[in-house]
C-alpha cells in the first residue's frame, strides 16, 4: 500500500520539501495552460490516533507505521470499550528526518488547498460506532483531525476504521471554483475523485475490536 500526501508547490520557499521525503511531480510555471495541479506527493512515516475515553481512563494510541516508500504499512488493532465515548485526534507525521515533522498546521492552514478527514466505521460493527463534532478549520468547515467517536452500548464484534485524508483545490480562493467551495460540498467520502480537483491523498483502514 502507498499513501501519499500532496503538498502546494507555495510551501518550497518555506524549505519544508527539503526536509520530507517526496516524490515530486513539481508544478510547471511554464504550462500553457497553467493548469493548476494537485501538488507534491510527500510519504508520511505515522499516522496516529489517540482516543481518550470522556470522563477519564486509559488513552488509546493507533499508530500506523510505514517505511520510506509509503508502503508496508504496520497498522495496529483498535480496541474500543462499549458504551463508551472517545475524544479522538489524528496527527499525521514524518519520523524519518532526525527531528520529527508534524504535518497537521500545513494541512489545516493551507491558503490554495483545503482539505478534510474522513473517518468511516465499515464492517459488521459499523452500525454500533458513531463519528461526530469534528472539528472545523479557520473557515468554519469540517476538518476531522479531532472527533468525537461513540460506541454504542452492548456492541461487539470486529470491524474497520477508514481514514481518508482528502484535498480540494480551484482557482481563486474566493472564487465559485474554490477549494473551500468544493470542500463546503463534499460531505461523505463517496464523492468520485476528480484529477486536479478532489483528491484523496490517503486511504486506509485500522482494524478495530469492540470489547
Amino acid at each position: 500500500m502507498t499513501l501519499t500526501r500532496r503538498f502546494p508547490s507555495f510551501l518550497f520557499p518555506l524549505g519544508l520539501a527539503a526536509l520530507l521525503l517526496v516524490v515530486l511531480p513539481a508544478c510547471d510555471s511554464e504550462d500553457p495552460d497553467d493548469t493548476p495541479i494537485a501538488g507534491e506527493e510527500e510519504v508520511f512515516s505515522n499516522i496516529t490516533i489517540t482516543l481518550t475515553p470522556v470522563g477519564g481512563g486509559a488513552a488509546i494510541t493507533a499508530d500506523a507505521v510505514f517505511d520510506e516508500n509509503g508502503e508496508n504499512g504496520q497498522i495496529p488493532n483498535i480496541a474500543l470499550m462499549a458504551g463508551t465515548a472517545y475524544n479522538a485526534v489524528v496527527v499525521f507525521s514524518n519520523r524519518f528526518e532526525d527531528e520529527p515533522l508534524e504535518l497537521n498546521e500545513e494541512i489545516t492552514e493551507d491558503e490554495d488547498f483545503a482539505h478534510q478527514v474522513f473517518i468511516i466505521p465499515e464492517g459488521s460493527n459499523s452500525g454500533a460506532i458513531t463519528i461526530s463534532d469534528r472539528n472545523l478549520d479557520r473557515f468554519n468547515q469540517p476538518l476531522g483531525t479531532e472527533f468525537l467517536l461513540t460506541v454504542a452500548a452492548n456492541a461487539t464484534g470486529s470491524g474497520n476504521i477508514r481514514l481518508v485524508l482528502r484535498h480540494y483545490e480551484g482557482g481563486e480562493e474566493m472564487g465559485p471554483n474554490s477549494p473551500r467551495e468544493q470542500k463546503a460540498g463534499d460531505l461523505t467520502p463517496s464523492t468520485q475523485e476528480t484529477p486536479n480537483v478532489v483528491e484523496n491523498d490517503l486511504n486506509f483502514t485500522y482494524p478495530v475490536t469492540i470489547q
